[in-house]
């Protein structure tokens, strides 16, 4: 998610939260990634915007540093994601969203409007396996959307997807 402190979007910081301590449990990492791209709505350093995220919305789920997210000198992880979605699913403001499953595949994006809490985010969430669920839920689930879920036995943290993605955390 490319966040923004100074933005319209900014309370969605608190529904992000929420759903990071809804699903942290089950596999689920959100990772926040400031930008000052849009509006120039994150002129703070990496350290103000930690302060202010935890201060206003109790956020606990990993920031990276500032990164350009949009436009020829966009981080590689969102020129990927363009290059995988195409170029509609590039970020246009703050607090776009993208779901990249267990297995490291990009499957979906959310515009800026979108609620991080709206029901199509969350059942995507459990949907394409980004959260580790029950036996009963898979079943249910499997009947429900006619797909099979497949999960990674192993725990991906927010530190192996920043590595693929050389993402820097704050503080680095």
């Amino acid at each position: 998610v490319n966040t923004a402190s100074e933005c319209g979007y900014t309370p969605q910081y608190a529904k992000l939260q929420k759903l990071y301590q809804t699903y942290k449990s089950k596999g689920l990492v959100i990772i926040g990634v400031p930008s000052n791209d849009f509006a120039n709505q994150e002129p703070g350093t990496n350290k103000d915007i930690a302060k202010f995220c935890e201060i206003n919305y109790g956020v606990t789920f990993p920031l990276t540093s500032k990164y350009i997210v949009s436009g020829g000198n966009a981080h590689p992880f969102y020129v990927w994601a363009a290059s995988k979605l195409g170029s509609k699913a590039a970020p246009k403001w703050s607090f776009h969203k993208y779901l990249i499953n267990r297995h490291g595949k990009l499957v979906d994006y959310f515009n800026s409007n979108i609620s991080p809490d709206d029901d199509k985010v969350v059942a995507e969430i459990e949907y394409f396996g980004l959260v580790q669920l029950g036996a009963r839920q898979r079943q249910l689930q499997h009947r429900h959307r006619g797909g099979v879920i497949t999960h990674d036995k192993r725990r991906r943290g927010a530190g192996w997807i920043a590595a693929q993605y050389r993402l820097r955390y704050r503080g680095d």
